[in-house]
């Protein structure tokens, strides 16, 4: 009986290579248009304002900027907050990039 059970298990969450290596988003595939929003100045971005008036707080004036410094450096200014963390994480996830937090 646990036998079956195991098997049933990996069956569930089994996925086939072919659809692994055919989805671009389990690469995170980088295109041009992700490359290229880490130059864009922060102003432009699709964030808060509370997240630009941060970025400017901090002397960021672009994504990579951010990962010129270091999140973790970054972590120790007065004017970081954990509300602009996660909009920096939301901001990459738009863009396909979360790799850059590791």
């Amino acid at each position: 009986m646990r036998g079956c059970l195991f098997i049933l298990c990996c069956g569930l969450f089994a996925v086939p290579q072919r659809r692994i290596t055919g989805n671009p988003r389990f690469f995170m595939e980088t295109t041009s248009q992700n490359k290229d929003f880490l130059s864009l100045p922060i102003p432009s971005l699709p964030a808060t304002e509370v997240f630009k008036l941060r970025s400017k707080l901090m002397g960021l004036s672009t994504l990579s900027d951010v990962f010129t410094v270091g999140v973790v450096l970054l972590s120790r200014h007065e004017d970081y907050s954990e509300r602009w963390y996660l909009e920096l994480v939301n901001l990459l996830e738009r863009y396909d990039r979360l790799d850059l937090l590791t």
